[in-house]
């Protein structure tokens, strides 16, 4: 999910967009290296329903900017959920990182990196279901 929020007077704002992801085809990620033999790259976007709702959200954060008003404040964030493996979890970090791009033609750059181990117990990782062919 990603939550694109943005407290501007009016007719800037508010923004409260909260912009359903999904998995897309492929793992082509400029930017965004990875160990083929120990990490997966999957690529999330706005689901393609709800691009109008992003576009809005964005051209009216652009103008709030345009204007040099200083009384504004937004945020982005990205939520995950839930989760596969692709066989036996080995010891030690087990990372998430989300990277992010802002237009198609750009680089991902990294925003956020979390190590599951200190969020979730053992058991919780243990108990991840194997990923089905294609949706790893």
């Amino acid at each position: 999910m990603l939550h694109f929020a943005m407290d501007a007077p009016p007719p800037y704002g508010p923004i409260n967009e909260k912009l359903p992801l999904e998995i897309v085809a492929g793992d082509n990620a400029p930017g965004v290296s990875a160990s083929p033999s120990f990490e997966r790259v999957q690529v999330a976007r706005v689901a393609q329903a709800d691009m109008a709702r992003l576009a809005a959200a964005q051209a009216k954060a652009r103008a709030f900017k345009a204007t040099g008003r200083k009384d504004g404040k937004g945020s982005i964030s990205v939520t995950i959920a839930g989760g596969c493996r692709d066989g036996a979890i080995n010891p030690g970090a087990l990372a998430v990182e989300i990277f992010m791009r802002s237009k198609a033609d750009e680089q991902y750059f990294l925003v956020s990196s979390v190590n599951l181990r200190k969020l979730l117990s053992d058991d919780a990782i243990e108990k991840l279901p194997l990923c089905e062919p294609g949706n790893g």
